[in-house]
């Protein structure tokens, strides 16, 4: 005797969601097993189950089949193949019975009673009954011992769950506004009606599996416009809990606000690159209290706009992407090329003295804007090396490469030059008779 389980069984459902594009199932079920029940068929599960996660708390299970060969018209014709169908006659309703011999490229049928061969018949074909190797939905299959149990617990991991953050910052004077939600795509084969979700961030090591899954068509759902997500550190990780019950459906994508952030101070400044004339436009935030921030930020992308101020209306100016970021760092947003500014760099002279090699660089900026800005130029020296001169302070970056913050004054251009030289002597390193 069987007994089949479905979602009107569950009692509770939890999901964790995981950037990876994978996600954990939690649910518990209602189940009455008496003692002449032998077998369970646990439906309503993901159609990309990794059966090798499952568990089960509350029954005692000796053996497990997952089942999902579906039933489509094609698998309904293979499995009655040498077997009796019939045709019905539809302009009298008689019936006829017949042996299938083939469905390929056609139908192929043998008269039971003349052994006739008919091919393609005119009429309707009937089936005796659904064969029970195909079944409606996806199915675990448990053989079981009987339990006094009424309930049953089962988690499994499943693909084709994801999330992804993404940002929304309105560029204001001196400070911004920052809107941020996470996007949660279901492709799995499954529905989740009233469930808890969880989300992890971070980049949680699997093994990598050959088989790909397509995601289908996604539907675009929007929740209520509000905060709902509790953030905490979890193992190595970060987990947002979204505060209300929600639902998946197969194929669809929903999006929940998890922040909402205002009068957050930045930095703009642009940067110049040695090899090009080409200036980049940055904003730079401090994710700290300090800033009304200090907040871990999983992954995405940060589209940024900004008030034309004559009509009122919110314009898009850029975007960039940004990594897992913890509290207490900086966020750098690249939004473009600046239009009405240059940097020109170019090596002005380079000579050899003795077991130095000098080298000297200028660069020009040209600012065409009405208003003065902040420019950032980076400066890479490789070697063992030794400032000489320099016309502007600077900051050693790493050792290898230095940074000049320079204010460049409106309709006006700015040189900013440098020596230094470079150690090209041969060191010779003896080692002493012990050390060999």
């Amino acid at each position: 005797m069987k007994r089949i389980s479905t979602q009107k069984d569950v009692q509770d459902l939890s999901i964790t969601v995981y950037n990876n594009g994978f996600g954990v199932i939690k649910e518990r079920r209602a189940i009455d097993i008496k003692k002449d029940v032998t077998h369970v068929h646990y439906v309503d599960v993901a159609e990309k189950i990794e059966t090798d996660s499952l568990m089960v708390k509350g029954l005692h299970i000796l053996e497990m089949n997952y089942d999902y060969d579906l039933v489509s018209k094609e698998k309904l014709l293979e499995k009655y193949l040498d077997r009796q169908v019939w045709v019905i006659n539809k302009e009298d309703g008689t019936k006829k019975g017949y042996r299938l011999l083939s469905v390929m490229n056609g139908m192929v049928l043998e008269d039971t009673e003349t052994k006739e061969i008919v091919i393609n018949p005119q009429g309707e074909l009937l089936l005796p009954g659904l064969p029970d190797e195909l079944i409606v939905k996806p199915a675990l299959i448990w053989k079981v011992l009987p339990s006094e149990s009424k309930s049953v617990a089962v988690s499994y991991m499943t693909k084709g769950l994801a999330w992804t953050a993404n940002y929304v910052i309105n560029l204001e004077h001196s400070h911004l506004k920052l809107s941020g939600w996470v996007e949660i795509r279901n492709s799995s084969g499954g529905a989740y009606e009233n469930a808890q979700v969880k989300l992890i961030a971070g980049e949680v090591n699997r093994v990598e599996d050959i088989r790909r899954y397509s995601s289908g068509d996604i539907i675009l759902y929007d929740e209520a416009a509000s905060p709902s997500f509790e953030e905490k550190s979890f193992a190595d990780y970060h987990m947002y809990t979204v505060q209300n019950r929600t639902s998946l459906k197969q194929n669809q994508s929903k999006q929940i606000q998890f922040i909402e952030l205002d009068q957050i101070p930045y930095q703009k400044y642009y940067a110049a690159d040695r090899w090009s004339e080409k200036v980049l436009c940055y904003i730079e935030i401090k994710n700290n209290k300090e800033s009304g921030m200090g907040i871990p930020l999983p992954e995405g992308v940060m589209k940024v706009y900004q008030e034309d101020r004559q009509d009122h209306h919110l314009e898009f100016i850029g975007e960039d992407s940004i990594d897992h970021t913890p509290k207490d760092e900086k966020i750098a947003l690249c939004l473009g090329e600046a239009f009405d500014i240059r940097c020109s760099g170019v090596n002005i002279s380079s000579h050899r003295s003795g077991r130095y090699l000098y080298e000297r660089y200028q660069y020009t900026i040209r600012n065409h804007k009405d208003e003065a800005v902040l420019v950032k130029i980076p400066h890479h020296i490789s070697g063992e090396w030794e400032m000489v001169e320099h016309s502007d302070p600077y900051e050693k970056e790493r050792n290898d490469t230095i940074v000049f913050w320079i204010n460049a004054e409106a309709n006006a251009n700015k040189t900013v030059a440098i020596t230094y030289r470079i150690n090209k002597g041969i060191t010779v390193e003896v080692k002493n008779e012990d050390e060999i």
